[in-house]
C-alpha cells in the first residue's frame, strides 16, 4: 500500500494537539495535473484541522512557491507560514520547532 504525506499528517493530527509542518521542495518536475488536483483535494481536507496546525516552514528556492507561502501566511488564520531558501534549511527546522535564536 502506498503511503503519502497526507497519511502521515493525518496520523500526527490524531496523536497531537498541535502539528507543525516542514516541507522541502527542490524540484517539481514531473508533477502531473492529475496528481496536482489529487493533492489539492487532500490539502483542502486539512481545513477542518486548522486549529491544530501551528507553523509551516516551506524550504525552496522556487520564487513562486515562496510568494505563495507569504500569501498563505496572510490568508489562513492561526497558521504561521514562512518560506526559507534551501540554504536556510537549519533555520527553517529551528523555526518550525519553536527554537529561535
Amino acid at each position: 500500500m502506498e503511503r503519502c504525506v497526507f497519511d502521515t499528517i493525518d496520523a500526527a493530527l490524531d496523536e497531537h494537539e498541535t502539528v507543525n509542518l516542514y516541507a522541502e521542495i527542490i524540484n517539481l518536475g514531473g508533477v502531473t495535473l492529475a496528481a496536482l488536483v489529487k493533492d489539492t483535494a487532500k490539502s483542502l481536507g486539512l481545513l477542518g484541522h486548522l486549529r491544530q496546525l501551528g507553523r509551516y516552514a516551506i524550504v525552496t528556492d522556487t520564487k513562486w512557491i515562496r510568494t505563495a507561502a507569504g500569501i498563505e501566511d496572510k490568508l489562513i488564520p492561526g497558521l504561521e507560514v514562512r518560506a526559507f531558501g534551501l540554504s536556510e534549511s537549519r533555520a527553517a527546522e529551528a523555526w518550525v520547532a519553536g527554537i529561535e535564536a
